[in-house]
C-alpha cells in the first residue's frame, strides 16, 4: 500500500566498450562516455503528501562525444555534451549540445514534480531555452499521412527558441524566435517571428484538442512586405485562397486573424472557419491574368 523505492546507480561506462560485449543488432555505431551517480529513497506516501523534504534523491549525469548510428531511427545522432543534475524538486539540464542529421541544437532548462510525474501521472512542469544555427524540419518529417496531434493534459510546459536559419520544404526562413507554452491540452505560440519571402511573418495563437476528435485553432498572422511570387511558389495556403498571386508581382502585407477546427486529416474545415483582416499592396502588378485579356479582347 506504501511502495518504497530505493535506488542508486553510479559509474562509468564507455558506449563503444558496451557495443564490443552486448549484441545490438541494429546499431552501425555507438561510441561515447556516460558518467553517473544517481540515487533515489522515497515512499509513495512522501510523493502523495508531497513531503518532498523526506525525499532523498540527488546526482548527476554526464554524457561526452557521444556518436550514435541505427537503423531504427532516420537521422544519426552526436551528442556532444549533456549535463543533468537530480534534487527532489526538480532535473535540470544545465546544457545539451547535439546535433542530429543536419541540424544542430543547444539546450538547457528544468524540470518539476518529475517524480510525482513518473510514478503517479501527476501534471509535470518546466520550461527550456532551445538554440540552433541551422535546424532542416524536413529531416523530422513523417511519411506517414496526418493525422490528429493530440495535446497532453498533464504537461504545463514552455520552450523559448531561436534559430539562425529554418528550412522547411520551399521555405527558407532566418532569425526565428519565439515561444511555445504547452499546457492544459493546448499549444500556444506567443511572438513567433522570422524572416522569410523577402520580408517577415509573425504568428501568435493557440492549438488544442480539448475535444479530441475535432481540433481547434486560432491563429494571428500578420505579414510584412512579403514579396509576392516568392509567397505563391512556396505556401499552398496561398495558392488555395488567392489564385490570383499568380499572375501578380509586387509586395504585400497582411494582418489575417483565422479561427476555426481541423478534420482527421489536420486541414482546415472551411465551412466553420472564421476569419477577419486587412491587406495592403505596394508596386503591385498584375501580369497575364486570363480575365483580364478577355476584357481586352472585348473593348
Amino acid at each position: 500500500s506504501d511502495p518504497d523505492v530505493d535506488l542508486r546507480l553510479t559509474g562509468k561506462l564507455d558506449l563503444g566498450d558496451l557495443r564490443k560485449t552486448v549484441k545490438l543488432a541494429s546499431v552501425k555505431e555507438l561510441t561515447g562516455k556516460i558518467d553517473a551517480d544517481v540515487a533515489v529513497r522515497t515512499r509513495m506516501s512522501y510523493v502523495d503528501k508531497k513531503q518532498y523534504d523526506q525525499i532523498a534523491a540527488r546526482g548527476n549525469l554526464g554524457v561526452r562525444d557521444l556518436t550514435l548510428k541505427s537503423a531504427d531511427i532516420p537521422r544519426d545522432v552526436a551528442v556532444r555534451e549533456a549535463s543533468l543534475q537530480i534534487s527532489p524538486q526538480r532535473a535540470d539540464l544545465r546544457s545539451l549540445s547535439a546535433q542530429i542529421g543536419s541540424s544542430d541544437m543547444h539546450l538547457s532548462g528544468s524540470v518539476e514534480n518529475l517524480l510525482p510525474f513518473a510514478l503517479r501521472g501527476d501534471p509535470l512542469r518546466g520550461n527550456a531555452t532551445f538554440v540552433s544555427q541551422r535546424f532542416n524540419l524536413d529531416e523530422w518529417k513523417s511519411d506517414d499521412s496526418l493525422t490528429i496531434i493530440h495535446v497532453p493534459g498533464n504537461i504545463d510546459f514552455g520552450l523559448q527558441a531561436t534559430v539562425g536559419e529554418l528550412i522547411y520544404g520551399k521555405l527558407k526562413m532566418t532569425n526565428a524566435r519565439g515561444g511555445l507554452r504547452v499546457k492544459d491540452k493546448r499549444a500556444t505560440l506567443d511572438n513567433f517571428a522570422m524572416n522569410m519571402l523577402g520580408g517577415s511573418i509573425g504568428v501568435n495563437g493557440f492549438y488544442e484538442t480539448v475535444d479530441s476528435l475535432r481540433p481547434t485553432f486560432d491563429a494571428q498572422v500578420q505579414l510584412k512586405s512579403v514579396d509576392i511570387p516568392s509567397a505563391f511558389a512556396a505556401l499552398t495556403t496561398v495558392q488555395m485562397l488567392a489564385p490570383v498571386a499568380k499572375f501578380a508581382r509586387g509586395n504585400v502585407s497582411t494582418d489575417l486573424h483565422l479561427a476555426g477546427a481541423l478534420g482527421k486529416d489536420m486541414m482546415p474545415l472551411f465551412n466553420v472557419l472564421d476569419g477577419k483582416g486587412s491587406l495592403t499592396t505596394s508596386d503591385l502588378v498584375i501580369q497575364g491574368l486570363p480575365l483580364l485579356g478577355k476584357i481586352a479582347d472585348a473593348v
